[in-house]
């Protein structure tokens, strides 16, 4: 699934600007079912570092449904498909902006 969202270029605004990033998944709250759809939730970090030194952090929550489908290279190596996807993203203050 994380090499899926990966590949899937999910932050490809953050890199088409010039900028570098990294995404950590910080936990995993579900990856349930028997049977498609899947149910997947989870957190992760995403830290962009601006072309100016700026180091701007966000988290994000992340809900959906995924799906198999047939795995084509080099778009979607995994298979997985997200048939429903939600995420809420939030700017994480850094101590130097609160003052």
């Amino acid at each position: 699934m994380f090499s899926k969202y990966y590949n899937d270029k999910a932050y490809f605004d953050a890199v088409q600007n010039g900028a570098v990033y990294k995404c950590e998944i910080d936990s995993i709250q579900t990856i349930a079912g028997d049977n498609e759809p899947y149910k997947v939730a989870f957190t992760s970090t995403l830290t962009i570092y601006g072309v100016s030194g700026q180091k701007l952090r966000f988290l994000i929550r992340t809900k959906g449904e995924i799906v198999r489908t047939t795995p084509q290279f080099p778009e979607n190596v995994t298979g997985f498909f997200f048939n429903q996807f939600i995420q809420q993203i939030v700017r994480i203050e850094q101590e130097s902006e609160k003052k």
